[in-house]
């Protein structure tokens, strides 16, 4: 998991590991930060946005589900939608200004999302998210890695202890992680 972090800036460039990491096989859902990351490190392009997303209240279209949402934002840049053309679909989109808010990727066993589903502000429109993530491990859709001792979570968001349990213990499914 890409997770949310600082503000998003131009510097973020493509990077061999986090390409290497998507060549993996492995499950990969980004938020916030993570989203651009892994959109840069395909080749997307970013722009800064007008007037940033900032808030708890900001509408969302999941295209494949048609329906809307609302989500906490907190963004000053957005991911190009003509530049994700060969990387990806459009999962979602913002209501306001049509900016890419969600990106499924073709190649690759991974999606993101610009805003911040764990905020829960609709109250829990977004939850179907993390299952989505979770539903391949559980089914043992992700390959099978023996050379895998431990997991690094990429981000710079802080990662609290009642948060991770609430989120592995959700509809009875517990990830072991040790």
């Amino acid at each position: 998991m890409f997770s949310n972090g600082l503000e998003t800036s131009p510097k973020i460039r493509k990077s061999s590991p986090k390409r290497k990491l998507l060549k993996s096989g492995l499950p990969i859902f980004g938020i916030c930060l993570g989203h651009q990351i892994l959109a840069l490190a395909t080749g997307a392009k970013s722009e800064k946005l007008k007037y940033g997303h900032r808030g708890a209240n900001h509408p969302v279209k999941d295209i494949k589900l048609d329906r809307f949402h609302i989500t906490s934002q907190n963004h000053g840049y957005a991911i190009v939608a003509n530049s994700i053309l060969k990387i990806g679909e459009l999962s979602h989109i913002s209501s306001n200004d049509q900016s890419v808010e969600g990106i499924r990727y073709l190649d690759y066993p991974a999606f993101t999302v610009q805003f911040h589903p764990e905020a829960s502000p609709g109250p829990q429109d977004t939850a179907y998210l993390f299952d989505d993530f979770i539903k391949p491990m559980i089914w043992n859709a992700m390959p099978k890695r023996e050379d895998i001792k431990k997991v690094l979570v990429i981000g710079s968001g802080p990662i609290i202890i009642g948060q991770a349990a609430e989120f592995g213990l959700r509809r009875g499914s517990v990830l072991p992680c040790s």
